[in-house]
């Protein structure tokens, strides 16, 4: 199962997202955050969708943007049987379950 947390801005100073290059401080990142009005995520696959942790072979890109991660995982859902796509986000050690399918229109926020 795909699982994507959100990045917290105290980890780190720059935030560069590896499908668009949208790039941000801390500082930045995180009024547009607490706004929500971006986030990054680290994005990986895990074997247990009980978890809220990655390890770090399970992650399969360090930083992406929301809108980068919904074009992803949109795109999986778009080439599945079902053209539906589980997976899991966690923010602030807490998960929430979601569906990508043709009935979601637009991103996270």
């Amino acid at each position: 199962m795909y699982l994507a947390e959100v990045i917290a801005p105290e980890e780190q100073l720059k935030f560069k997202c590896e499908g668009c290059e949208l790039e941000y401080d801390c500082v930045d990142y995180h009024t547009l955050l607490t706004n929500k009005k971006l986030a990054y995520f680290t994005l990986g696959e895990v074997e247990n969708p009980q978890s809220n942790k990655m390890l770090p072979d399970d992650i399969i890109v360090d930083c992406i943007c929301h809108e980068c991660l919904y074009t992803a995982l949109k795109d999986e859902a778009d080439h599945s049987p079902n053209k539906e796509l589980k997976f899991k986000l966690v923010h602030n050690n807490i998960g929430h379950f979601s569906v990508i399918n043709n009935e979601r229109e637009g991103g996270f926020f």
